[in-house]
């Protein structure tokens, strides 16, 4: 029983969105500049479309709204 409850608890964590971490533009093969960033959870590279993390599970919140104060910034935080 207490192996189901952690697992429950483990995938509600799961379910908050967090931010990725490391963000940065790359270009792979015919895509260019294509926005990649770490899980803040285990650590594995994500790219900007997916929503949830390949290797956890743990949701990703992007936030690509580009705000007035980020015009001089590379990528957004």
């Amino acid at each position: 029983m207490k192996k189901i409850i952690d697992s429950i608890i483990i995938a509600l964590e799961n379910m908050q969105p967090e931010k990725p971490i490391n963000k940065r533009y790359a270009d792979y093969a015919d895509l260019k500049n294509i926005l990649i960033g770490d899980c803040s959870s285990c650590k594995m590279s994500v790219v900007h479309y997916d929503r949830y993390c390949r290797n956890c599970g743990q949701k990703l919140d992007w936030d690509t709204t580009r705000h007035s104060k980020d015009i001089d910034t590379e990528y957004w935080e």
